[in-house]
């Protein structure tokens, strides 16, 4: 892995700072399953017998399978930050973030991949912070935009009444909202927390004290 991050003061209120990532991974596996013992289904009634040997055909089938993927992942940083006053701050930030790829070791239905593709988002955001009364009340609020590219998650193969997971890639997720985070501590000792996020999906009230 590769990395590094610099801070540039441009004035005595701007700065801009940028930061890479390079990262390798490889991935590799293999599962191996065989259908052992098992009540004989002679025991069943017929139909039932039929729903047992099809279930056991879905899952309980002898299979084999080996993967392995590798990928060089690039994560960057790049913000702008300027202070309006000593106690408040302006940003704007870009990132974009990686999650390597994956393998499935499970037994997989018909058609179902290996392996899945890196992960990739890209993220925007603007925000405001502020810090009052030597930093015992800090009141920052946040709006942002993410792009997940090659969503890593669980998808489901229905067929003769079984379910099988595995992962898989969805196209792309978009995340988007804004956050407002308010941090006191009143008196020695005590530290509270309140958080708003009115997301698509949305609002999630957090408070902690």
């Amino acid at each position: 892995m590769l990395y590094g991050n610099s801070t540039f003061h441009a004035t005595d209120k701007l700065d801009l700072i940028a930061g890479l990532r390079e990262t390798y991974e490889w991935k590799g596996g293999s599962f191996n399953q065989q259908q052992l013992g098992g009540i004989p289904l002679s025991v069943l009634s017929r139909s039932n017998a039929l729903i047992a040997q099809t279930q056991r055909n879905a899952v309980g089938r002898a299979y084999f399978t080996t993967a392995n993927v590798s990928n060089g992942l690039f994560s960057a940083l790049a913000t702008g930050a300027y202070h309006l006053t000593p106690e408040t701050q302006v940003y704007a930030t870009y990132s974009r973030g990686a999650k390597s790829g994956g393998v499935n070791l499970v037994n997989l239905p018909a058609g179902a991949p290996s392996t899945v593709e890196p992960e990739f988002v890209d993220n925007y955001e603007v925000g405001i912070k502020n810090a009052f009364y030597d930093n015992r009340l800090l009141l920052n609020a946040s709006a942002y935009w993410m792009n997940d590219h090659n969503y890593q998650t669980t998808a489901a193969s229905v067929a003769n009444g079984i379910t099988q997971t595995y992962l898989a890639n969805a196209k792309s997720v978009i995340s988007r909202g804004v956050e407002l985070d308010v941090r006191a501590n009143p008196v020695e000792g005590l530290t509270t927390f309140a958080n708003v996020a009115c997301v698509a999906e949305g609002i999630i009230i957090r408070i902690v004290v």
